[in-house]
């Protein structure tokens, strides 16, 4: 059990962790928010294309979905993979 004083001093220890930036960056967090929106935009306009393509039995317009469905899929995981700076 951490006594009054003891939680005080933990309390400013943790304040003070959350305030770093350096450290935040080496441990791989990113400040701010992130932008999901044109990822998750490109991917449901893909898909949306490639149900058209199927129900209209136009195979180019389906190819087109497949394509910017990848390409969203493929930045999503890109962007987590990427080291932070």
């Amino acid at each position: 059990m951490l006594s009054d004083h003891e939680r005080r001093e933990l309390s400013l220890i943790e304040q003070g962790l959350g305030e770093d930036r350096s450290l935040a960056a080496s441990l791989g967090h990113r400040a701010g928010p992130q932008r999901r929106w044109p990822i998750r935009l490109l991917v449901c306009i893909g898909i949306l294309l490639m149900l058209t393509g199927m129900l209209a039995g136009a195979g180019d317009l389906f190819l087109q979905g497949l394509l910017a469905t990848s390409a969203g899929v493929g930045w999503h995981r890109w962007r987590a993979w990427r080291p932070t700076v």
